[in-house]
């Protein structure tokens, strides 16, 4: 059983709140979210129920979900495998955010996949709204360290910090 304390509650009605494009949402409805907290405490979970909830009411804030820990392993094992060109189109949300990080070898060069993809996707957030979501262990404290500091500072403008308190839940 899960029990929602005020953190979550208030998480919750913020979310609901930015995905239907209500003013009284306490985080800028121009940026996406960077939801971050220990292993199990609903992260991923409580994206996909938002994901439904978008789709199904077509509500503007539509997105797609992507698992980079897929992303990588699939870069590491299909040398024909493009990480970069499908993860820079359309509002998409970023599961498992900076567990992988560094360089693998595609098409015969060293690629950093998460850098490429902030770099690809961050002007289509200047100029067209382009939403991106990150589902994160890693505080950002941690994502500040795990990335250069030209991204790391992309990313703050693009997103706004959700932090997901507790222990697992599961």
């Amino acid at each position: 059983n899960w029990e929602f304390d005020e953190n979550y509650r208030w998480i919750i009605r913020n979310m609901i709140r930015y995905f239907i494009n209500d003013r009284q949402c306490e985080w800028p409805l121009t940026k996406g979210l960077y939801l971050y907290g220990l292993p199990g405490t609903g992260k991923t979970e409580i994206m996909q129920v938002f994901e439904r909830f978008a789709r199904e009411n077509d509500l503007p804030k539509q997105f797609q979900f992507t698992s980079m820990s897929d992303v990588y392993v699939k870069a590491k094992s299909d040398k024909n495998f493009d990480p970069i060109t499908p993860n820079i189109q359309l509002d998409r949300v970023f599961d498992e955010f900076l567990r992988y990080t560094g360089a693998v070898m595609t098409f015969g060069e060293s690629l950093d996949i998460n850098e490429a993809i902030i770099e690809g996707r961050y002007p289509r957030y200047r100029h067209g709204g382009q939403l991106t979501h990150f589902i994160s262990n890693a505080s950002t404290f941690e994502a500040n360290e795990g990335l250069s500091e030209i991204v790391f500072d992309r990313v703050r403008q693009m997103v706004t910090s959700v932090h997901f308190t507790g222990k697992s839940k599961r």
